[in-house]
């Protein structure tokens, strides 16, 4: 069983959504008509954001409510970004403690060891995610591998900030690839959950090393976006 997959109790996340009302009202970090700044899209293709400037563009995809209080905090404080994030309105699980989600946040993308069993060695394959219900979709496919296989070696790897994909030398919220490889490894097969188009995932990691083992699944143009899978 994945151990950590449990939901935090409301009045922790009514804190934290106090805690960041807050900050909005603090001089040093003050948000001025926030009403005309920060507008809700409600679809986005993310092929055209990344297009633009990587001075400018920010693209994040919490997994979870904790993890979307930290990246709207952040967004809130930032000025001259577009910061596009990606968050469902349905009820779903809470992976993360707040602190916890600030941490992982803050580094962008990160092992869950909790839910990996490779013990920080080579794993056999890795499953990597960004987004909430690709995140759903991808422990629930962990949790049924380590109870028909449980021999094999997993890998759980989350991202929150799509931008971390690229080279350094690409966006500066990018990866160098020393950490890349070792995240996702030079030889292992990668199985990537995506929450739009899988093309968009392959377009960022083709200059890494081990993007020939990478196999995106996402968006294609079946369901709606109210599909729940």
């Amino acid at each position: 069983m994945l151990a950590r997959v449990e939901a935090v109790p409301e009045p922790l996340v009514h804190h934290v959504l106090a805690h960041v009302t807050d900050l909005r009202s603090q001089s040093r970090h003050a948000v001025d008509h926030v009403d005309h700044q920060v507008e809700p899209i409600q679809v986005v293709e993310h092929d055209h954001v990344v297009n633009k400037s990587a001075d400018i563009i920010r693209v994040y995809l919490p997994p979870d409510a904790n993890t979307l209080l930290s990246v709207a905090d952040h967004c809130l404080r930032s000025r001259n970004y577009v910061n596009v994030v990606v968050a469902g309105k349905q009820p779903a699980l809470t992976y993360l403690g707040i602190e916890d989600a600030i941490i992982h946040c803050t580094r962008g993308i990160g092992i869950w060891d909790w839910a990996s069993n490779d013990d920080r060695g080579e794993p056999d394959v890795v499953m990597a995610c960004a987004g909430d219900i690709p995140t759903l979709e991808t422990l629930a496919a962990v949790e049924l591998i380590r109870r028909h296989i449980p021999d094999l070696k997993l890998r759980v790897i989350n991202v929150v900030d799509l931008m971390k994909l690229q080279p350094t030398s690409e966006h500066p919220h990018g990866l160098p690839d020393a950490e890349f490889d070792a995240l996702f490894t030079t030889s292992r097969p990668v199985i990537f959950a995506y929450h739009g188009y899988p093309w968009l995932i392959h377009r960022l990691t083709y200059r890494r090393h081990n993007h020939d083992n990478l196999h995106v699944r996402g968006y294609k143009e079946e369901g709606t976006t109210t599909t729940p899978f």
